[in-house]
């Protein structure tokens, strides 16, 4: 298992046991002791890979993140949606949730026509 295929399931959602316990199994077992040995066949020559650019570099430092100017940004932020949210419950207190529909004059006027005849 070589490091993309491990970087490939951290992403993924595997944790650092499951990752450990796959690269276990992917390892061979070692033989029992009477039994003989397979001649080691020899390793194909290995072709050097062209480098790709990779989204993320793991050495790559992450940069320092000013946490004064995100907390003032935050708060900021809550400030802004607690108006937000006093103004929509004083909209909501004075809404008429009855379900009556009120009707205009002439609308009333036409159902009381209707009505009579």
């Amino acid at each position: 298992m070589i490091l993309t295929d491990i970087i490939a399931l951290a992403k993924a959602g595997y944790s650092p046991k499951d990752i450990k316990d796959l690269i276990a199994l992917a390892e061979p077992t070692p033989q029992a002791p009477g039994a003989q040995d397979p001649e080691p066949e020899p390793e194909p020559e290995k072709k050097p890979e062209p480098e790709t650019p990779s989204i993320e570099d793991p050495t790559k430092e992450i940069p320092a993140i000013d946490e004064k100017s995100n907390v003032i940004n935050y708060e900021e932020k809550v400030k802004e949606l607690e108006a937000k949210i006093a103004e929509l419950q004083k909209e909501n207190t004075s809404k008429d949730i009855s379900g009556n529909e009120t009707k205009s004059d002439d609308d009333f006027l036409a159902d009381l026509v209707r009505k009579y005849m």
